[in-house]
């Protein structure tokens, strides 16, 4: 771990306004209460484990940087914290018997992501083995590589935009993850591909921002950080 490490904040920023606690987060409009600050469920000193908002399905979580990073693996590796962030991932989907699909648009650059959350976050979506192996073998019809999860994030490095998506099986070398170059691939490509193989038409979080699957989502096992003026005000 690289304590040595400065966080960039962006007050424009939904994932950062979260994690460090400003008025009117995503997650307090969605619920229409001003004293939700936001729901966690683990954290190292550099990552922390939110709730998606426009969950795909219940358990559907983002796995984070502090800093305001517009990317999640690269991060973790240029600066020493892959080991943090498996430690994380692995600690969090640990009790779950649940196949987890790991995915992420990300860019090498902030400023330019074709995401539409410029905050690196790293999607992890609880699916059945089938449902998962159709989600994959779709991305590789589109293009996407198969390569050992070691080899990834130089892979991605070489792309301004990539697309990446695999078995969390594949952190441990059982599994191959897929990448994709992403320039000019659409906002909320995965998730769209996603929807499709569990039969759902809610893909797009901006529309559908699935205030039942977050709850349900934040009930296993997340823990609601609430404004201190309104715990006294609740006591």
């Amino acid at each position: 771990m690289n304590s040595n490490l400065s966080l960039r904040h962006n007050h424009a920023c939904s994932i950062c306004a979260e994690l460090v606690g400003k008025n009117n987060t995503l997650l307090s409009q969605l619920f229409m209460d001003e004293g939700i600050v936001s729901a966690v469920a683990r954290q190292t000193k550099n990552f922390a484990v939110i709730p998606s908002i426009g969950a795909l399905v219940a358990g559907h979580s983002l796995v984070v940087p502090f800093s305001h990073e517009p990317n999640v693996l690269l991060y973790a590796r240029t600066n020493g914290l892959l080991e943090e962030l498996v430690g994380l991932l692995t600690q969090y989907t640990m009790p779950t018997r649940s196949s987890h699909l790991l995915f992420e648009h990300g860019s090498t650059s902030i400023g330019n992501s074709l995401c539409s959350t410029e905050h690196g976050h790293l999607h992890v979506v609880p699916l059945g083995t089938e449902e998962l192996t159709l989600v994959l073998a779709e991305l590789k019809s589109r293009g996407a590589q198969p390569i050992p999860f070691s080899m990834l994030p130089k892979r991605a490095s070489k792309e301004r935009d990539f697309i990446y998506a695999c078995d969390l099986k594949a952190i441990g070398g059982e599994t191959l993850a897929y990448v994709l170059p992403a320039a000019g691939v659409p906002s909320q490509f995965l998730r769209k591909i996603i929807a499709s193989v569990i039969g759902s038409n809610n893909w797009n979080w901006k529309i559908e921002p699935a205030k039942s699957l977050v709850k349900a989502t934040i009930e296993q096992g997340f823990e609601l950080k609430i404004r201190k003026s309104f715990v006294a005000a609740r006591a």
